[in-house]
C-alpha cells in the first residue's frame, strides 16, 4: 500500500510539472546539446564534449522530485553494473547546489552530475520536467525518454547503444 501511495504522489507531482512531452521523442544529433561546460555537483567541471563518442546515458533529475528519489537507488546500482558498457552522467536541475549534494550523497550515485540550476542544460535536450533520460549513441545522436523507466528498459536501451556487447 505504501508503494502505491508513493507512486500516486509521484504521478501527481510530475503531472503538476505541466509537461506535455510524449513518453519518448527521437532527437537528431544536435551539436548545441553537447556544447557546454558546467560545474559538477561533486566538484570540478563536466565538459560535454568529453562525453560524446562513447555510449552515454544522461539522467535529468532534481533533488525535490519524488520520482527521482524513488528511482535513484536502483538507478545507481544499475549504472554501477553497466559502467563498462556506457558512461552515465546526471544533470541535476532546478535547485541549488546544497540539496543536489545531499541527494548524490544519500543515494551514493556512482556517476557525476552537472549542476543546472536554471534548467539551461535540460532545455538543450528538450527536457522541461524530470525525470528524463537521454540515450546518446557514439555518433552524438540521441533519444530522450520522459519519465521514469524500469530497469529492464534501461538495460535494453544501453544494450542498443552498445550492439557489440550482449546485455547482462
Amino acid at each position: 500500500m505504501r508503494l502505491i501511495a508513493t507512486l500516486l504522489v509521484a504521478a501527481i507531482a510530475c503531472a503538476a510539472c505541466g509537461s506535455s512531452d510524449p513518453p519518448s521523442a527521437a532527437s537528431p544529433s544536435d551539436e548545441d546539446a553537447f556544447d557546454w561546460v558546467a560545474p559538477a555537483v561533486e566538484g570540478g567541471e563536466i565538459d560535454a564534449h568529453d562525453l560524446v563518442g562513447t555510449p552515454l546515458v544522461v539522467w535529468f533529475w532534481a533533488p525535490w522530485c519524488p520520482t527521482c528519489n524513488a528511482e535513484a537507488a536502483d538507478l545507481a546500482a544499475t549504472a554501477a553494473e553497466l559502467d563498462d558498457q556506457a558512461t552515465f552522467v546526471g544533470i541535476a536541475g532546478r535547485d541549488e547546489l546544497g540539496p543536489m549534494r545531499e541527494f548524490v550523497d544519500r543515494y551514493s550515485l556512482p556517476f557525476r552530475s552537472a549542476v543546472d540550476e536554471d534548467g539551461d542544460l535540460w532545455s538543450r535536450f528538450g527536457v522541461r520536467a524530470q525525470p528524463a533520460f537521454a540515450f546518446v549513441a557514439p555518433d552524438g545522436s540521441y533519444d530522450v525518454v520522459f519519465g521514469a523507466i524500469p530497469d529492464d528498459e534501461l538495460r535494453r536501451r544501453v544494450a542498443e547503444l552498445t550492439p557489440d556487447q550482449s546485455p547482462r
